[in-house]
């Protein structure tokens, strides 16, 4: 393999993606040299990862030389409605696209509105000011997913 290909590979893998069997190439190497690449990986206390789905993602220990990254929750709520909108059989005629505004409302629909506006303000009213705080996290969020590539 070229050095650039394993290099991009690498760098995708440290930053948090998961590689599944969509791509084929980064998914057959990894197949390919995953005994190589754990050994490589203990060096630096994380683990090469095959999920029982397929795909291969890092896992740092807690004295790991690579740094790491926690989602919080709603990061990880507004994951999950961005799968579930890109999926959904209305979507996927408009090839997945949809907008921002269409994500928050969805999470509202789906999410309990006074548990999210509690990610914003522990005493949160439901003013009109805590929900565009929310939905400034909302766009944090998605921002945040983004730079995972997401």
């Amino acid at each position: 393999m070229p050095t650039l290909f394993f290099l991009r590979l690498i760098a995708s893998l440290r930053s948090g993606r998961h590689v599944g069997i969509d791509e084929l190439d980064n998914h057959a190497y990894l197949m390919d040299y995953q005994d190589e690449l754990e050994l490589f990986y203990q060096r630096y206390n994380v683990e090469l990862i095959r999920a029982p789905e397929g795909f291969f993602y890092l896992r740092p220990r807690s004295t790991t030389l690579i740094s790491r990254s926690v989602l919080s929750e709603l990061d990880m709520m507004v994951g999950k409605i961005l799968c579930y909108l890109y999926l959904s059989p209305e979507r996927l005629a408009q090839e997945g696209i949809f907008s921002g505004q269409e994500l928050y409302e969805e999470l509202i629909a789906l999410a309990d509105e006074s548990k999210l506006l509690k990610y914003v303000n522990q005493r949160s009213t439901g003013s009109d000011v805590d929900r565009q705080k929310l939905q400034e996290k909302v766009r944090t969020s998605l921002n945040r997913l983004r730079g995972l590539a997401w």
